[in-house]
């Protein structure tokens, strides 16, 4: 708890868009547990179809403070991001490779029914 420069922006989005039935503290702890559970999937090369779907979940939310607290994301909207902000738009390169191994999972999958 606490190393993370995100770990504030992402409990308070968490606890937002889950109309604060989530506190901030629990909500980072499941996202912790969500991203691990990715890692392990990534790591291990099993269930990449399921693992990839947690991925884009957790991307999505990711991207969701962009909206919801542009201010705390951009000195200057939508020009000038600040850390937190950077931290979040370096994402779009790990949407990219998710979009990657979602694609060979499929592949993979659709070779393995012929």
């Amino acid at each position: 708890p606490g190393m993370s420069p995100a770990e504030g922006l992402a409990g308070k989005t968490i606890a937002t868009l889950t109309f604060h039935w989530l506190r901030p503290e629990t909500a980072v702890l499941i996202l912790a547990v969500w991203e691990c559970l990715i890692g392990l999937g990534l790591i291990s090369g099993r269930f990449l179809t399921a693992t990839s779907l947690l991925l884009g979940a957790q991307m999505l939310g990711t991207l969701t403070p962009l909206v919801l607290f542009p201010h705390e994301c951009f000195s200057v909207v939508p020009l000038v991001p600040t850390f937190e902000g950077q931290y979040i738009l370096k994402n779009i390169v790990l949407i990219s490779a998710g979009l990657v191994i979602w694609s060979a999972a499929r592949r993979e999958r659709d070779a393995s029914r012929e």
